[in-house]
């Protein structure tokens, strides 16, 4: 992205250079730390429908309620962050999704296990702005590199998650399940360090350059009337993007639960069978991050401005048939068809990120928050959607309808203003590469 004045010229609140590398490196981490966590549930989710005797129905909605509530909260905690420049709200969100993600195992019934679901989505939720308008201020003129990187470790947080997630259990399971969920309370101890390391790291870094908002303010309205429009052109295609995510989720669950069936020659879901289908869904699961992470890297690297509106537009359409093919195949075409629907409908996120924060130079964890919770709030809803269309008119036709909301996220980002989008100004706040 552009580079300008105000990223050399607008000091940070940390002294130092090395100190600043350092304090990036552990708040990326703890994107790590904090999607590892919240990519647990997943591909457990037919392990616990069968431990605490849910329908589908209500495993979709479980995961539709941890995304609401991650939404929510995010614009909300946002909004506080830049009214008052605190970075508390990072932190403790990331306390609340350790300690809600480690007492899983501990619910009995499918309302404790919502409750425990909303404390670790309002804990994912807070953590998400505050960290991400840190690591925009901290990466300096290489925001668009720095935001990248951050969606990338959350990526790799999120693979380690859905695959180590069912084996953990598993191992620790031997005759009872309830055993193995109980285990993932270990986390708890090495969450609450990285909670340790992200206070300090985030402490003293401002969420804004002092002049965003005199330089905001200097636009005319027509022109800070086009930069909101774009932001919400930006937002609506993330609904729908993300929209697609937590459906694939639920479908690549379901799509595995067949598969262990069919193998076994049985028809009903057994504990045992159940494990089984979660350790086949946790690679794939894994494998739609996979590619939203590495092209999310790539994409903060070598998409420049003038491309920003394209990228958007063509990658939907790329990842509309990957996800009209993916019930036509298995074993590593499954794999690679996965891989490459998260490229195209997650892989450009990080852009948007960045660009929402360009726009708003004065509003960067709104921006953030709008980008990435905001959409999710939305977008929560796509999980039980999936099962709907499941439950009416099969797995395969709910595969079709998913690649058309991606296909319709296209054509949301074909409205991008793209004055607004290639302005030289919309770099300003640190916006740069």
């Amino acid at each position: 992205m552009t580079t300008n004045a105000t990223d050399a010229s607008t000091p940070l609140a940390v002294p130092a250079l090395a100190s600043r590398r350092t304090r990036l490196g552990v708040t990326i981490g703890s994107h790590t730390a904090i999607d590892f966590l919240s990519f647990t549930v997943p591909p457990l989710l037919s392990v616990l429908e069968g431990h605490l005797h849910l329908t589908p129905a209500q495993g979709a909605m479980l995961l539709g309620v941890g995304g609401l509530c991650n939404g929510l909260v995010q614009p909300l905690v946002a909004w506080l962050s830049d009214k008052t420049n605190t970075r508390i709200w990072g932190w403790l969100g990331l306390a609340l999704a350790v300690i809600g993600v480690g007492l899983i195992g501990y619910a009995r019934t499918y309302e404790q296990l919502m409750v425990i679901q909303v404390i670790s989505g309002i804990g994912v939720g807070a953590f998400h702005p505050i960290a991400a308008a840190a690591v925009g201020q901290l990466a300096g003129s290489r925001r668009s590199f720095g935001v990248a990187a951050f969606y990338s470790a959350g990526m790799a947080g999120g693979i380690a998650g859905n695959i180590s997630a069912p084996y953990w259990v598993g191992h620790f399971s031997g005759e009872s399940v309830e055993a193995g969920l109980r285990a993932i309370a270990w986390v708890i101890l090495p969450g609450m360090l990285f909670v340790v390391a992200l206070a300090w790291a985030i402490h003293r870094v401002p969420h804004r350059h002092a002049s965003a908002h005199s330089e905001h303010a200097s636009l005319s309205r027509g022109e800070r009337r086009r930069r909101w429009r774009a932001v919400w052109v930006l937002y609506l295609g993330n609904v729908l993007r993300f929209t697609v995510d937590t459906a694939i989720i639920v479908l690549i669950t379901r799509w595995c639960e067949q598969i262990v069936l069919a193998k076994a020659g049985v028809e009903t879901l057994t504990d045992a069978i159940r494990q089984d289908a979660a350790q086949l869904s946790g690679p794939l699961q894994a494998a739609k991050q996979l590619g939203m992470g590495i092209c999310g890297l790539l994409a903060g690297w070598f998409i420049v401005p003038r491309f920003e509106k394209r990228a958007l537009v063509l990658s939907p359409l790329f990842a509309a048939v990957a996800i009209t093919l993916m019930p036509h195949t298995t074993g590593w075409g499954a794999l690679v068809l996965t891989m490459l629907a998260g490229v195209g409908y997650g892989g450009l996120v990080p852009v948007t990120i960045s660009l929402a924060q360009r726009l708003l130079p004065h509003r960067t964890s709104l921006a953030s928050g709008l980008m990435m919770g905001g959409a999710w709030s939305i977008a929560s809803l796509g999980a039980p959607l999936a099962q709907s269309v499941i439950d009416r008119f099969g797995l395969e036709h709910a595969f079709y309808v998913t690649a058309g909301v991606s296909v319709l996220a296209a054509a949301v980002s074909a409205l991008l203003p793209i004055s607004s989008v290639d302005s030289p100004r919309a770099g300003s706040g640190g916006a740069g590469r």
